[in-house]
């Protein structure tokens, strides 16, 4: 399912730069589907009519497009946006940006429960962390477990759910474990590069690494059964 986030940034640079970071959750095996929508001001984010999960809000932002920032604390609206959006839809999601964190912002973020991600040299860090907190558990991705039995040469592959078909690695399995191995592999998940570790554990005896690295082989061990 995916997550529909709003970015209301006035600086269109910095607006770019949060989607591109957050487009990266994406392309990585966190495995988010996003999709992204802009506004500028407090005016346009209220206004906009498209639904919404998420919403990345710098805490400086003009009451609309054709205002410039107030003076003072006044220019805060970026927080309440956050109460309007929040009274509209109370779960909706947020995320402050801002290049300061002052009492005001770190009270306002804690009593309401909205990360924040401070900008400078660990703004990648910072925002990824966020989103991770606000967007939950991603969706998780199948690890496809091909095994190509023959007289002379068995071998393994494993294939990240929409990526290209990985790297051969020989194989060595007994028969009357081959269900089993195919069964349990449907319950492995890809997250967090764990999935190569989670597949390998299937094996009663498999050795550390068996997954990864160099071409090796992966041998299980044998159980005795009836018939």
């Amino acid at each position: 399912m995916k997550k529909r986030v709003l970015i209301v940034h006035p600086v269109p640079d910095m607006a770019d730069t949060i989607e591109d970071l957050l487009s990266e959750l994406e392309s990585e095996d966190d495995g988010y589907d996003l999709t992204f929508g802009r506004a500028r001001s407090r005016a346009a984010a209220e206004a906009y009519a498209k639904p919404v999960d998420l919403v990345v809000t710098a805490v400086e932002i003009p009451a609309d497009n054709n205002s410039p920032l107030p003076a003072g604390e006044r220019r805060r609206l970026g927080m309440e946006l956050f109460r309007t959006l929040h009274t509209k839809k109370p779960e909706i999601g947020a995320i402050f940006v801002t290049d300061h964190v002052d009492d005001a912002i770190d009270s306002f973020s804690r009593t309401e429960h909205v990360p924040l991600a401070p900008e400078g040299e660990n703004f990648r860090e910072n925002l990824r962390l966020a989103a991770s907190q606000v967007l939950g558990p991603p969706r998780p991705r199948r690890a496809i477990l091909t095994i190509t039995l023959g007289k002379d040469h068995c071998s393994y592959e494993f294939q990240s759910e929409g990526a290209k078909r990985g790297s051969r690695y020989p194989l060595v399995i007994d028969a009357d474990q081959l269900n089993e191995l195919v069964e349990e592999s449907r319950s492995v998940h890809v997250k967090d590069g764990t999935w190569p570790g989670a597949l390998q554990r299937l094996g009663e005896s498999s050795p550390n690494g068996c997954s990864a690295g160099p071409l090796q082989t992966w041998s299980f061990a044998t159980r005795s059964t009836n018939g």
